[in-house]
């Protein structure tokens, strides 16, 4: 596969589940359906998909279009994602196993509403949990609202998510 070719992607809650305590709110947002992030916790929500045939297993970009539920606050936010690999007789999904968190500051906005993207590029091996092509996988995108990077007040919204090749 090319560099910079997408190779997956998530619209506003398509494919999202629930990422259990601290999980971000679904809602929409003038009929855009987004995931919401608070300010003063850790919220994160997990998109499943499967790895096209076509990555040739190399470092992925992770490109955020997000924006700020309430305007006034141009600080930082503190994101994360953790990939997880799903394999038939490996992965016991009663226990969690992701790659350990990559944690991305970005730029804040001050207007409400206002989409804003951003992108920060994670390495092939353990830091995506050793995805292949063709593996079924699980990306657990959130805000890091309590981490002393994120110093932006206002919650924030996630209109979508996607993943290209280094």
């Amino acid at each position: 596969m090319a560099s910079g070719e997408e190779l997956l992607a998530w619209f506003g809650i398509q494919g999202a589940g629930d990422a259990g305590a601290g999980h971000a709110d679904f809602y929409d947002r003038n009929q855009h359906f987004a995931a919401h992030f608070s300010h003063s916790t850790g919220d994160a929500v997990i998109y499943e998909g499967v790895m096209p045939n076509n990555y040739d297993g190399g470092s992925l970009v992770c490109f955020f279009l997000y924006g700020n539920e309430d305007g006034g606050d141009a600080n930082n936010i503190v994101w994360s994602i953790e990939f997880e690999r799903i394999q038939a007789g490996t992965t016991d999904i009663d226990t969690a196993s992701f790659a350990t968190t990559q944690l991305s500051v970005a730029s804040g906005n001050a207007t409400a509403g206002l989409l804003l993207e951003h992108s920060f590029t994670i390495g092939a091996g353990s830091q995506t949990d050793n995805i292949a092509a063709g593996d079924a996988i699980r990306v657990k995108v959130g805000r890091e609202g309590s981490d002393a990077g994120d110093t932006n007040l206002n919650d924030m919204f996630l209109v979508r998510f996607w993943i290209e090749e280094a």
